[in-house]
């Protein structure tokens, strides 16, 4: 027996000595795992009872915890320079990774990138990630049947800010974005797209979050699309056959009352639609009930 618990001990400090030796920068060495199928295989699972939402929402919080834990040992791997981007030979802000079934990107800071959305008090970069996780806690709170949204997070290291996010099963592998895109703008902005399946479930985002029904022009056709919401938003289907809804940092409207240098126009705060929501229906229920007492 003694010597059975020596072997175990020895085979315990050799790999440990393996993964001193060789880091992994977060990748598990036992199971190659598939954060997107993980995270996206709960939608799937019925939440009639309470236990069953108990048991859905424990197991979405061990599975996001994970994968914030490897997002970040992968986000500080890439950093230090560890990792080799997708697109080596392009400047460093621009650079792209994919490294143990996430996708790692630079947020954006360059000053003309999101211009309209920021200002010149603002960074960019730390703007468009900040809407884009506020648009994404939205997603999240509604669980709309059949929309899917990636595992995201942002590690913040050493002064830069990396976005992580899980990967929409085909993307990679696909040579035109446009052909996997079927709501939104789309080809570097020279269509709009409209799925009627996408339209109906990004129909009921909109109303739960009181966003207004908006009919755009197609650059490429010159008929005009109805869009929930803003164009900005985009929805993805994989080829996995799911719903994905990306790009979600203007999920909110823009204010044009903030009207800054340069024309510079601000998003508003999820915030304040609840609060302008409910002055709204206090307003009207006040209405009907003078309307009851005359």
């Amino acid at each position: 027996m003694a010597q059975d618990s020596s072997k175990r001990v020895k085979v315990s400090s050799a790999e440990d000595l393996s993964q001193t030796l060789v880091p992994l920068h977060g990748l598990d060495p036992q199971q190659s795992r598939d954060w997107n199928e993980e995270f996206q295989i709960f939608k799937t699972i019925g939440r009639d009872s309470f236990l069953q939402r108990m048991q859905v929402d424990r197991n979405v919080t061990k599975t996001y915890n994970d994968f914030m834990e490897a997002a970040k040992q992968g986000a500080m791997a890439i950093v230090d320079g560890k990792l080799q981007a997708l697109n080596a030979t392009e400047p460093r802000r621009t650079h792209v990774f994919v490294f143990n079934q996430i996708f790692f990107s630079f947020a954006i800071d360059c000053p003309t990138n999101y211009i309209d959305l920021t200002s010149k008090e603002n960074n960019p970069s730390f703007t468009q990630s900040n809407h884009d996780l506020s648009g994404l806690r939205l997603l999240c709170g509604l669980d709309i049947t059949g929309l899917h949204n990636l595992a995201t997070c942002v590690v913040n290291y050493k002064g830069h800010r990396v976005l992580c996010q899980s990967i929409i099963p085909g993307i990679l592998n696909n040579q035109e974005l446009s052909s996997m895109a079927e709501y939104g703008m789309v080809d570097d902005k020279k269509a709009v797209v409209a799925n009627p399946d996408f339209h109906t479930q990004i129909l009921q985002v909109a109303q739960a979050l009181s966003i207004k029904i908006n009919k755009v022009i197609d650059p490429s056709t010159g008929n005009e699309v109805e869009i929930a919401g803003s164009v900005e938003v985009k929805g993805i289907k994989g080829s996995d056959k799911r719903h994905y809804i990306v790009d979600m940092q203007g999920m909110t409207p823009r204010d044009a009352n903030y009207l800054g240098v340069e024309n510079h126009t601000a998003l508003v705060r999820p915030e304040l639609i609840n609060i302008y929501q409910k002055h709204k229906n206090m307003q009207y229920a006040g209405d009907r009930m003078e309307g009851f007492t005359k």
